[in-house]
């Protein structure tokens, strides 16, 4: 005899539920894949959550479009704004040169290439990037100054 199961007023029916003696499939024949629990999510990094230097060179980035923002300086895993960076834009004489639509926006959710350019800065702590290349308003690539050691 198969045990009925019914979703409870909680749950919403769904064509996957299955105990341990009953089984629904939409197809005879098909497979059951077990689905892992989902995890939440985890919290987004947006602009409003950083710190200053940091809020300025996101800005930066998405004013240049393309180009190169050259001579920044890290202290203490943050960009020092004093003296400020050179700021190189890229302009196309044929095409268009359009920029970022989160450059209206006063806070959103930061890209992950901007994230790992953050932690490349919390790797560092101290030092100077020589050139950080910026495309389409995003880093893309960066040149680190080294001292020669004796």
């Amino acid at each position: 005899m198969k045990k009925e199961v019914r979703p409870s007023p909680h749950e919403s029916p769904s064509p996957h539920r299955f105990d341990s003696e009953a089984v629904r499939l939409r197809e005879p024949g098909a497979k059951l894949i077990p689905q892992k629990p989902k995890r939440p999510p985890p919290r987004a990094l947006r602009k409003s959550h950083l710190l200053p230097g940091r809020r300025w060179l996101v800005e930066a980035m998405q004013r240049i479009g393309f180009g190169e923002i050259q001579c920044l300086v890290v202290v203490g895993r943050e960009p020092l704004l004093n003296p400020l960076p050179r700021l190189y834009r890229n302009h196309r004489l044929t095409g268009p040169n359009h920029r970022r639509r989160e450059t209206e926006l006063r806070d959103f959710v930061l890209k992950q290439r901007v994230i790992d350019l953050f932690e490349e800065f919390d790797r560092l702590g101290d030092g100077v990037i020589a050139v950080l290349e910026v495309r389409d308003g995003l880093p893309y690539e960066m040149t680190l100054e080294e001292r020669p050691r004796a």
